[in-house]
Protein backbone atom coordinates (compact mmCIF):
# COMPACT_ATOMS: atom_id res chain seq x y z
CA UNK A 1 0.00 0.00 0.00
CA UNK A 2 2.76 2.42 1.14
CA UNK A 3 4.48 1.63 -2.30
CA UNK A 4 1.40 2.55 -4.30
CA UNK A 5 1.31 5.75 -2.30
CA UNK A 6 5.01 6.54 -3.43
CA UNK A 7 4.47 5.73 -7.04
CA UNK A 8 1.33 7.97 -7.40
CA UNK A 9 3.43 10.80 -5.30
CA UNK A 10 5.89 10.39 -7.95
CA UNK A 11 3.49 10.27 -10.95
CA UNK A 12 2.35 13.56 -9.60
CA UNK A 13 5.50 15.41 -9.31
CA UNK A 14 6.65 14.57 -12.38
CA UNK A 15 2.90 15.84 -14.00
CA UNK A 16 3.74 18.62 -12.01
CA UNK A 17 6.98 18.93 -13.48
CA UNK A 18 5.72 18.51 -16.95
CA UNK A 19 2.99 21.45 -16.86
CA UNK A 20 5.83 23.76 -15.64
CA UNK A 21 8.03 23.03 -18.32
CA UNK A 22 4.96 23.26 -20.73
CA UNK A 23 4.30 26.80 -19.24
CA UNK A 24 7.61 27.92 -19.39
CA UNK A 25 8.00 26.65 -23.14
CA UNK A 26 4.53 28.27 -23.80
CA UNK A 27 5.52 31.48 -22.41
CA UNK A 28 8.30 31.61 -24.33
CA UNK A 29 6.58 31.15 -27.42
CA UNK A 30 3.89 33.57 -26.44
CA UNK A 31 6.83 36.50 -25.70
CA UNK A 32 8.69 35.36 -29.25
CA UNK A 33 5.38 35.84 -30.52
CA UNK A 34 4.68 39.21 -29.20
CA UNK A 35 8.16 40.16 -29.89
CA UNK A 36 8.23 39.92 -33.34
CA UNK A 37 4.97 41.22 -33.57
CA UNK A 38 6.36 44.53 -32.03
CA UNK A 39 9.18 43.97 -34.70
CA UNK A 40 7.30 43.75 -37.73
CA UNK A 41 4.83 46.61 -36.68
CA UNK A 42 8.07 49.04 -35.56
CA UNK A 43 9.51 47.91 -39.17
CA UNK A 44 6.09 48.91 -40.70
CA UNK A 45 6.17 52.09 -38.54
CA UNK A 46 9.79 52.75 -39.54
CA UNK A 47 9.09 52.76 -43.33
CA UNK A 48 6.48 55.22 -42.71
CA UNK A 49 8.33 57.13 -40.57
CA UNK A 50 11.30 57.10 -43.75
CA UNK A 51 8.60 57.99 -46.14
CA UNK A 52 7.87 60.93 -44.37
CA UNK A 53 11.12 62.21 -43.99
CA UNK A 54 12.09 61.86 -47.36
CA UNK A 55 8.92 63.96 -47.97
CA UNK A 56 10.20 66.27 -45.74
CA UNK A 57 13.32 66.49 -47.49
CA UNK A 58 12.03 66.88 -50.83
CA UNK A 59 9.80 69.40 -49.34
CA UNK A 60 13.33 71.06 -48.42
CA UNK A 61 15.09 70.40 -51.84
CA UNK A 62 12.15 72.20 -54.04
CA UNK A 63 11.50 75.01 -51.23
CA UNK A 64 15.04 76.15 -51.27
CA UNK A 65 14.83 76.63 -54.64
CA UNK A 66 12.55 79.21 -54.34
CA UNK A 67 13.65 80.64 -51.25
CA UNK A 68 17.27 79.79 -51.54
CA UNK A 69 18.46 82.21 -48.81
CA UNK A 70 17.06 80.17 -45.85
CA UNK A 71 18.74 82.81 -42.95
CA UNK A 72 16.58 85.66 -43.99
CA UNK A 73 13.48 84.46 -45.62
CA UNK A 74 10.78 84.62 -43.30
CA UNK A 75 9.43 81.96 -45.23
CA UNK A 76 11.59 78.99 -43.71
CA UNK A 77 10.44 80.49 -40.26
CA UNK A 78 7.60 78.32 -40.26
CA UNK A 79 9.22 75.59 -41.38
CA UNK A 80 12.55 74.95 -39.81
CA UNK A 81 12.61 73.40 -35.99
CA UNK A 82 9.15 72.74 -36.18
CA UNK A 83 7.05 69.84 -36.12
CA UNK A 84 5.18 69.59 -39.47
CA UNK A 85 2.46 67.15 -39.58
CA UNK A 86 2.33 64.67 -42.42
CA UNK A 87 -0.45 62.25 -42.65
CA UNK A 88 -0.41 60.48 -39.88
CA UNK A 89 2.89 61.55 -38.81
CA UNK A 90 5.43 64.39 -38.65
CA UNK A 91 8.70 65.58 -39.60
CA UNK A 92 10.87 68.61 -38.45
CA UNK A 93 13.29 69.90 -40.59
CA UNK A 94 16.72 71.46 -39.65
CA UNK A 95 19.48 73.69 -41.83
CA UNK A 96 23.52 73.76 -40.36
CA UNK A 97 26.19 75.72 -42.30
CA UNK A 98 28.98 73.48 -43.41
CA UNK A 99 32.46 75.23 -42.69
CA UNK A 100 32.22 78.69 -43.70
CA UNK A 101 28.85 78.57 -45.55
CA UNK A 102 28.58 81.01 -48.71
CA UNK A 103 26.61 80.76 -51.47
CA UNK A 104 27.88 77.71 -53.77
CA UNK A 105 29.02 75.57 -50.71
CA UNK A 106 27.78 73.15 -48.92
CA UNK A 107 24.45 73.03 -46.51
CA UNK A 108 23.70 70.16 -44.31
CA UNK A 109 19.84 69.61 -44.35
CA UNK A 110 18.25 67.02 -41.50
CA UNK A 111 14.73 65.82 -41.73
CA UNK A 112 13.36 64.11 -39.21
CA UNK A 113 10.22 61.69 -39.83
CA UNK A 114 8.19 60.33 -37.33
CA UNK A 115 5.30 57.68 -37.03
CA UNK A 116 3.64 56.44 -34.05
CA UNK A 117 7.23 55.58 -31.80
CA UNK A 118 9.24 55.27 -34.78
CA UNK A 119 11.74 57.70 -36.13
CA UNK A 120 13.79 57.92 -39.14
CA UNK A 121 16.60 61.03 -39.39
CA UNK A 122 18.15 61.83 -43.05
CA UNK A 123 21.12 63.78 -43.58
CA UNK A 124 21.89 65.08 -46.49
CA UNK A 125 24.40 67.37 -47.87
CA UNK A 126 23.26 69.94 -50.16
CA UNK A 127 24.56 72.79 -52.44
CA UNK A 128 22.90 75.60 -53.76
CA UNK A 129 24.20 77.77 -56.51
CA UNK A 130 22.68 80.84 -58.07
CA UNK A 131 23.23 80.84 -61.81
CA UNK A 132 21.36 83.37 -64.59
CA UNK A 133 18.40 82.37 -66.23
CA UNK A 134 19.98 82.01 -69.86
CA UNK A 135 18.54 83.38 -73.03
CA UNK A 136 19.98 80.74 -74.71
CA UNK A 137 17.27 78.02 -73.63
CA UNK A 138 15.58 79.09 -76.54
CA UNK A 139 18.15 77.80 -78.44
CA UNK A 140 17.78 80.30 -80.83
CA UNK A 141 20.25 80.55 -83.55
CA UNK A 142 20.27 84.76 -83.81
CA UNK A 143 18.66 86.92 -81.31
CA UNK A 144 18.67 90.51 -82.14
CA UNK A 145 17.27 93.03 -79.83
CA UNK A 146 16.61 95.96 -82.42
CA UNK A 147 17.45 95.30 -85.78
CA UNK A 148 18.52 92.16 -88.28
CA UNK A 149 19.85 93.56 -91.69
CA UNK A 150 21.99 91.13 -94.24
CA UNK A 151 22.85 91.37 -97.44
CA UNK A 152 25.41 88.47 -97.84
CA UNK A 153 24.88 84.79 -98.31
CA UNK A 154 23.91 83.10 -95.41
CA UNK A 155 22.83 79.86 -93.83
CA UNK A 156 21.02 79.94 -90.43
CA UNK A 157 20.37 76.31 -89.22
CA UNK A 158 17.80 77.15 -86.58
CA UNK A 159 14.93 79.70 -85.16
CA UNK A 160 16.15 83.51 -85.75
CA UNK A 161 14.62 86.16 -83.27
CA UNK A 162 14.53 90.26 -83.62
CA UNK A 163 12.27 92.36 -81.62
CA UNK A 164 12.17 95.10 -84.03
CA UNK A 165 12.65 95.09 -88.13
CA UNK A 166 14.31 92.64 -90.17
CA UNK A 167 15.83 92.86 -94.09
CA UNK A 168 17.08 89.85 -95.87
CA UNK A 169 17.83 90.89 -99.46
CA UNK A 170 20.94 88.47 -100.21
CA UNK A 171 21.25 84.63 -100.78
CA UNK A 172 19.65 83.96 -96.94
CA UNK A 173 18.17 80.53 -95.54
CA UNK A 174 16.90 80.13 -92.52
CA UNK A 175 15.89 76.72 -91.56
CA UNK A 176 14.06 76.90 -88.49
CA UNK A 177 10.92 79.38 -88.04
CA UNK A 178 11.17 83.19 -87.43
CA UNK A 179 9.53 85.51 -85.13
CA UNK A 180 10.19 89.40 -85.94
CA UNK A 181 8.67 91.87 -83.66
CA UNK A 182 9.04 94.56 -86.29
CA UNK A 183 8.64 95.07 -90.14
CA UNK A 184 9.66 92.07 -92.05
CA UNK A 185 11.69 92.41 -95.20
CA UNK A 186 12.77 89.36 -97.51
CA UNK A 187 14.08 89.99 -100.68
CA UNK A 188 16.53 88.13 -103.30
CA UNK A 189 16.56 84.49 -102.93
CA UNK A 190 16.15 84.83 -99.29
CA UNK A 191 14.52 81.47 -98.27
CA UNK A 192 12.32 80.67 -94.89
CA UNK A 193 12.16 76.81 -94.34
CA UNK A 194 10.19 77.40 -91.13
CA UNK A 195 7.14 79.79 -90.07
CA UNK A 196 7.26 83.47 -90.58
CA UNK A 197 5.59 85.75 -87.04
CA UNK A 198 5.88 89.55 -87.89
CA UNK A 199 4.56 92.65 -85.71
CA UNK A 200 4.75 94.63 -88.45
CA UNK A 201 4.26 94.36 -92.03
CA UNK A 202 5.79 92.40 -94.81
CA UNK A 203 7.26 92.70 -97.54
CA UNK A 204 8.32 89.73 -100.47
CA UNK A 205 10.27 90.67 -103.56
CA UNK A 206 12.47 89.13 -106.09
CA UNK A 207 12.71 85.23 -105.49
CA UNK A 208 11.84 85.24 -102.00
CA UNK A 209 10.35 82.26 -100.38
CA UNK A 210 8.85 81.25 -96.90
CA UNK A 211 7.45 77.09 -96.40
CA UNK A 212 6.18 77.57 -93.73
CA UNK A 213 2.95 79.42 -92.64
CA UNK A 214 3.26 83.09 -92.39
CA UNK A 215 1.30 85.31 -89.11
CA UNK A 216 1.49 89.17 -89.71
CA UNK A 217 -0.53 91.77 -87.57
CA UNK A 218 0.11 93.87 -90.08
CA UNK A 219 -0.33 94.13 -93.99
CA UNK A 220 1.35 91.27 -96.26
CA UNK A 221 2.80 92.67 -99.97
CA UNK A 222 3.84 90.41 -102.29
CA UNK A 223 6.29 91.36 -105.16
CA UNK A 224 8.33 89.43 -108.07
CA UNK A 225 8.33 85.74 -108.10
CA UNK A 226 8.17 85.92 -103.91
CA UNK A 227 6.06 82.88 -102.81
CA UNK A 228 4.55 81.34 -99.81
CA UNK A 229 4.13 77.82 -99.31
CA UNK A 230 2.01 77.74 -95.79
CA UNK A 231 -1.16 79.07 -95.05
CA UNK A 232 -1.67 83.00 -94.52
CA UNK A 233 -3.52 85.10 -91.47
CA UNK A 234 -2.68 88.50 -91.31
CA UNK A 235 -4.70 91.50 -89.30
CA UNK A 236 -4.42 93.91 -92.75
CA UNK A 237 -4.61 93.58 -96.34
CA UNK A 238 -3.01 91.41 -98.88
CA UNK A 239 -1.40 92.83 -101.75
CA UNK A 240 -1.79 92.12 -104.90
CA UNK A 241 -5.72 90.46 -103.86
CA UNK A 242 -6.46 87.38 -105.44
CA UNK A 243 -2.92 85.48 -105.47
CA UNK A 244 -3.39 83.87 -102.35
CA UNK A 245 -6.84 82.72 -100.03
CA UNK A 246 -5.46 84.18 -96.55
CA UNK A 247 -7.28 84.16 -92.97
CA UNK A 248 -8.11 87.74 -92.10
CA UNK A 249 -7.54 88.89 -88.48
CA UNK A 250 -6.83 86.85 -85.53
CA UNK A 251 -3.47 87.19 -85.11
CA UNK A 252 -2.10 88.02 -80.99
CA UNK A 253 0.67 90.48 -80.49
CA UNK A 254 3.53 88.42 -78.73
CA UNK A 255 5.89 89.66 -75.38
CA UNK A 256 9.25 90.67 -76.46
CA UNK A 257 12.42 89.19 -75.11
CA UNK A 258 14.05 90.86 -72.43
CA UNK A 259 18.45 91.62 -73.36
CA UNK A 260 20.07 91.80 -70.05
CA UNK A 261 22.10 95.35 -69.57
CA UNK A 262 25.85 94.12 -70.35
CA UNK A 263 26.98 97.67 -68.54
CA UNK A 264 24.95 96.70 -65.13
CA UNK A 265 26.86 92.75 -65.21
CA UNK A 266 30.33 94.09 -66.10
CA UNK A 267 31.31 94.83 -62.55
CA UNK A 268 30.43 91.57 -61.91
CA UNK A 269 32.73 89.88 -64.21
CA UNK A 270 35.73 92.17 -63.49
CA UNK A 271 35.44 91.33 -59.95
CA UNK A 272 35.43 87.33 -60.86
CA UNK A 273 38.72 87.93 -63.53
CA UNK A 274 40.33 89.67 -61.05
CA UNK A 275 39.51 87.43 -57.95
CA UNK A 276 40.70 84.31 -60.43
CA UNK A 277 43.86 86.25 -61.46
CA UNK A 278 42.56 86.78 -65.34
CA UNK A 279 42.41 90.58 -65.58
CA UNK A 280 44.22 92.17 -68.66
CA UNK A 281 43.84 95.98 -68.88
CA UNK A 282 44.83 95.80 -72.63
CA UNK A 283 46.27 93.58 -75.48
CA UNK A 284 45.15 90.21 -77.06
CA UNK A 285 42.67 87.61 -75.65
CA UNK A 286 44.37 84.49 -74.23
CA UNK A 287 44.66 81.39 -75.98
CA UNK A 288 43.12 79.10 -73.62
CA UNK A 289 40.24 80.15 -71.86
CA UNK A 290 38.80 79.20 -68.58
CA UNK A 291 36.40 80.51 -65.68
CA UNK A 292 36.42 84.39 -66.37
CA UNK A 293 38.52 86.83 -68.53
CA UNK A 294 38.09 90.32 -68.56
CA UNK A 295 40.07 92.44 -71.20
CA UNK A 296 39.58 95.96 -70.34
CA UNK A 297 40.13 97.45 -73.95
CA UNK A 298 39.54 97.10 -77.38
CA UNK A 299 40.48 93.31 -79.13
CA UNK A 300 42.10 93.00 -82.59
CA UNK A 301 43.03 89.21 -83.89
CA UNK A 302 44.64 88.73 -86.87
CA UNK A 303 46.68 86.31 -88.66
CA UNK A 304 46.37 82.45 -87.58
CA UNK A 305 45.14 81.73 -84.48
CA UNK A 306 43.58 78.87 -82.61
CA UNK A 307 41.50 79.68 -79.26
CA UNK A 308 39.93 77.38 -76.93
CA UNK A 309 38.36 76.35 -73.24
CA UNK A 310 35.22 76.58 -71.52
CA UNK A 311 34.23 79.68 -70.09
CA UNK A 312 33.42 82.95 -70.18
CA UNK A 313 35.21 86.01 -72.24
CA UNK A 314 34.19 89.99 -71.25
CA UNK A 315 35.91 92.06 -73.70
CA UNK A 316 35.26 95.59 -72.37
CA UNK A 317 35.63 97.97 -75.94
CA UNK A 318 35.33 96.41 -79.69
CA UNK A 319 36.36 93.21 -80.63
CA UNK A 320 37.86 92.87 -84.55
CA UNK A 321 38.89 89.76 -86.07
CA UNK A 322 40.84 88.71 -89.39
CA UNK A 323 42.64 86.36 -91.12
CA UNK A 324 42.65 82.34 -89.88
CA UNK A 325 41.22 82.28 -86.23
CA UNK A 326 39.33 79.00 -84.70
CA UNK A 327 37.65 79.24 -81.63
CA UNK A 328 36.93 75.44 -80.37
CA UNK A 329 34.82 75.02 -77.23
CA UNK A 330 35.72 72.04 -75.40
CA UNK A 331 33.44 68.64 -75.21
CA UNK A 332 30.62 69.41 -72.34
CA UNK A 333 31.48 73.38 -72.35
CA UNK A 334 31.06 76.62 -74.04
CA UNK A 335 33.32 79.43 -74.96
CA UNK A 336 30.89 82.53 -74.23
CA UNK A 337 32.18 85.84 -75.69
CA UNK A 338 30.92 88.80 -74.14
CA UNK A 339 31.46 92.12 -76.22
CA UNK A 340 30.69 95.41 -74.85
CA UNK A 341 30.97 97.60 -78.02
CA UNK A 342 30.81 95.94 -81.85
CA UNK A 343 32.29 92.83 -83.02
CA UNK A 344 33.72 93.19 -87.35
CA UNK A 345 34.54 89.30 -88.45
CA UNK A 346 36.96 89.64 -91.50
CA UNK A 347 38.66 86.69 -93.12
CA UNK A 348 37.92 82.82 -92.70
CA UNK A 349 36.57 81.86 -89.37
CA UNK A 350 35.68 78.72 -87.49
CA UNK A 351 33.91 79.75 -84.50
CA UNK A 352 32.10 76.96 -82.27
CA UNK A 353 31.13 79.45 -79.35
CA UNK A 354 28.49 82.03 -78.40
CA UNK A 355 28.28 85.49 -79.05
CA UNK A 356 26.63 88.28 -76.87
CA UNK A 357 27.51 91.84 -78.34
CA UNK A 358 26.22 94.85 -76.84
CA UNK A 359 26.68 96.78 -79.91
CA UNK A 360 26.89 95.63 -83.71
CA UNK A 361 27.90 92.47 -84.79
CA UNK A 362 29.22 92.70 -88.54
CA UNK A 363 30.11 89.90 -90.82
CA UNK A 364 32.29 90.48 -93.76
CA UNK A 365 34.33 87.32 -94.63
CA UNK A 366 33.40 83.77 -95.04
CA UNK A 367 32.93 82.95 -91.46
CA UNK A 368 31.36 79.40 -89.94
CA UNK A 369 29.45 79.83 -86.36
CA UNK A 370 28.89 76.73 -84.26
CA UNK A 371 26.57 78.41 -81.39
CA UNK A 372 24.34 81.39 -81.81
CA UNK A 373 24.30 85.26 -81.93
CA UNK A 374 22.95 87.65 -79.46
CA UNK A 375 23.33 91.18 -80.63
CA UNK A 376 22.09 94.24 -80.02
CA UNK A 377 22.17 94.54 -84.27
CA UNK A 378 23.58 91.85 -86.77
CA UNK A 379 24.47 93.05 -90.31
CA UNK A 380 26.59 91.61 -93.12
CA UNK A 381 27.44 90.96 -96.38
CA UNK A 382 29.68 88.41 -96.33
CA UNK A 383 29.31 84.39 -96.16
CA UNK A 384 27.89 83.15 -92.80
CA UNK A 385 26.93 79.72 -91.78
CA UNK A 386 25.23 79.09 -88.31
CA UNK A 387 24.83 75.76 -86.85
CA UNK A 388 23.45 74.76 -83.69
CA UNK A 389 25.87 73.97 -80.74
CA UNK A 390 25.22 70.37 -80.01
CA UNK A 391 23.49 70.04 -76.12
CA UNK A 392 24.33 74.03 -75.52
CA UNK A 393 21.76 74.24 -72.45
CA UNK A 394 23.79 72.19 -70.57
CA UNK A 395 27.27 73.47 -71.90
CA UNK A 396 27.26 76.85 -71.25
CA UNK A 397 28.84 78.01 -68.05
CA UNK A 398 27.47 78.89 -65.08
CA UNK A 399 27.88 82.68 -65.40
CA UNK A 400 26.78 83.19 -68.67
CA UNK A 401 24.51 86.15 -69.19
CA UNK A 402 20.96 86.08 -68.09
CA UNK A 403 17.61 87.51 -69.49
CA UNK A 404 17.47 90.21 -67.06
CA UNK A 405 19.68 91.86 -64.37
CA UNK A 406 18.78 90.07 -60.88
CA UNK A 407 16.78 87.41 -62.54
CA UNK A 408 18.44 84.30 -61.43
CA UNK A 409 17.68 80.76 -61.30
CA UNK A 410 18.25 78.51 -58.19
CA UNK A 411 20.23 75.36 -58.28
CA UNK A 412 19.45 72.59 -55.62
CA UNK A 413 21.87 69.67 -55.81
CA UNK A 414 21.80 66.66 -53.61
CA UNK A 415 25.43 65.95 -52.83
CA UNK A 416 25.49 63.54 -50.24
CA UNK A 417 22.45 61.05 -48.15
CA UNK A 418 22.60 59.17 -45.23
CA UNK A 419 19.68 57.19 -43.35
CA UNK A 420 19.79 56.88 -39.81
CA UNK A 421 16.89 55.80 -36.91
CA UNK A 422 16.08 56.20 -33.21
Amino acid sequence: MSCIKANQGLVLIVLLFTVAVISVLGATIVSASLRENMIAYYQEDYVSAQYIAECGLQKALVSLEEHPDWESDDYWNDLLGREIEFEDGSYKLEFSKKGSYEPGNELEVVSAGKYRSAVCVIKADVKITKVHTKIYDNLVSINSETAITYSGNADIHGDMYCNTDMTLNGNAYVSGNVTNLGKSTLGGSSEIGGDLYSEGDIELFGDATIRGNVKSRGNLTLKGNSKIKGTIQVNGVVTPEGKYDFIHGGVEAREPMVFPKLDELLDTYLQEAQKEGKYYSYGNIPSKISGTTFVDSNVSISGNKDITGHGVLVINGNLDMSGNIDIISEDGGAVVIIVNGDVIIRGQKSLKCVFFTAGNFDVKGNTDIYGCIVSKNITGSGNLDIWPLANLENRLPDNAPGIALGEFETKVELVALTYENE
